[in-house]
């Protein structure tokens, strides 16, 4: 749960208004939307003096100390098929929090192929919404590379944005975010 100190502060004479209105958003995803395991990526905080070492803590997840993103299955591992080589670990390389159940209201989206500015735009099939109060109750920060797991299949978070706003605020309603199948593995 998020630290008081830090909570948003709502002026009396509409603050009760308002927790009105967080109340009932959250009664509606408890009621209408499916409970799904989200999974947060640990991320490491500090690097390694050794330029021989991957950078990263014991049991996080690596990181690009230049760009502070977390590294891609097929960097700094090797290639091992574990069912060849019974010594050998699967390459995966991301580690993640113990899972958390939230509310999730999904929207499924078809690929679109279309050229965009990047190049084709392939980023998503599911459109997560989860309010942010919910996120903030259940302690829950969303980064990309994050995941959740619906009907079976994992799915991983590329884009998220915050939106929609409070009344007469400048805070924000929701937390979308752009998901697509889970690669795992080899």
């Amino acid at each position: 749960p998020q630290d008081p100190l830090v909570a948003t502060t709502w002026p009396e004479a509409w603050g009760k208004d308002i927790a009105m209105a967080i109340r009932m958003i959250s009664e509606k995803w408890a009621r209408h939307f499916p409970k799904l395991p989200y999974y947060q990526l640990k991320k490491a905080t500090t690097p390694s003096t050794d330029p021989n070492v991957p950078t990263g803590e014991a049991g996080m997840t690596l990181f690009d100390p230049v760009w502070g993103e977390h590294v891609p299955d097929d960097m700094a591992t090797e290639w091992k098929q574990p069912h060849g080589d019974a010594t050998a670990q699967a390459a995966e390389v991301e580690k993640f929090e113990n899972a958390v159940e939230i509310h999730i209201r999904l929207q499924r989206e078809s690929l679109k192929e279309t050229l965009e500015k990047y190049g084709i735009d392939e980023v998503r099939d599911v459109i997560a919404f989860v309010p942010l109060s919910r996120l903030d109750a259940a302690g829950v920060v969303v980064k990309r590379g994050d995941y959740f797991t619906w009907d079976g299949d994992p799915y991983e978070v590329h884009e998220y944005d915050r939106v929609g706003y409070w009344k007469n605020s400048n805070v924000r309603i929701y937390m979308l975010m752009n998901c697509s199948h889970r690669r795992k593995g080899s």
